[in-house]
């Protein structure tokens, strides 16, 4: 799926039982990258592969998004998307002894990093989580008794959760998310107090949800549904939407 998709989806999606339906002219915010041909074949596109309904109500056109829609947003942004309780599960791959197909681990390494591990020592690599399936497949296929890969359910000494999640550079996240929340917050109150006009905030609105988009990007990457409660997403995620039904 194209980032335009995604994009749009994700900020139809559904964080609980309410129903989010959004005017489609709120497209030009969400898909600024877009030009209005552009948009209107890919609302198309969505709509033809039942990923998002197109209806009229009153006197223009609303977007909201499918079931099917809400499954493809579940595997996409499983920390904005999944109810589920997450167990304190990490997983850890050791570097034993290198293959001659790959010498010096450079191949191996390239994925585990990809999938948000961290390196905790040299050759070892540490992430909250499964690894995917296709790193074990990779594992499986051409590092046979060259790594060690187990999963850590407790910490008696070192290393526990909060130290390695600071390590991981999810203080970061965090600090990002919040100045995005307030930037939201203030934007809500100002419409919703008439101190200004949309228009006159469209590259600061446009600019925003980009920003936002982009870090539910790395926070689905590095397994944020770890930080429970400090993790504010999923309600910055509907204040974006609020403002979106403004405009």
């Amino acid at each position: 799926m194209k980032k335009s998709s995604k994009k749009l989806l994700f900020y139809l999606g559904q964080v609980d039982e309410t129903v989010v339906s959004l005017d489609a002219s709120v497209s030009q915010y969400i898909l600024p990258e877009l030009s209005v041909a552009g948009t209107r074949s890919l609302l198309y596109l969505l709509n033809k592969n039942f990923l998002l309904e197109i209806f009229t109500y009153q006197k223009g056109k609303q977007l909201r998004i499918t079931a099917s829609g809400m499954r493809q947003l579940k595997g996409l942004f499983p920390a904005f998307f999944t109810k589920e309780e997450v167990e304190e599960q990490w997983s850890c791959i050791v570097f034993i002894k290198p293959p001659k197909s790959d010498k010096a681990f450079r191949r191996l390494r390239y994925l585990v990093l990809a999938e948000g591990a961290q390196t905790m020592t040299r050759g070892v690599y540490l992430k909250p989580g499964p690894f995917s399936d296709s790193l074990l497949k990779t594992c499986e296929e051409f590092y046979k008794q060259a790594v060690s890969l187990f999963t850590v359910g407790n910490w008696i000494f070192g290393f526990d959760s909060l130290n390695l999640l600071k390590k991981m550079a999810v203080d970061d996240q965090l600090n990002s998310l919040s100045g995005i929340s307030k930037e939201v917050d203030q934007l809500l109150d100002n419409f919703l107090q008439n101190k200004i006009q949309h228009h006159q905030q469209k590259k600061q609105i446009v600019a925003l949800l980009e920003r936002f988009y982009e870090l539910a990007l790395t926070v689905n990457g590095t397994n944020q549904l770890h930080l429970s409660q400090e993790f504010q997403g999923k309600i910055i995620l509907q204040h974006c939407q609020k403002l979106l039904k403004l405009l």
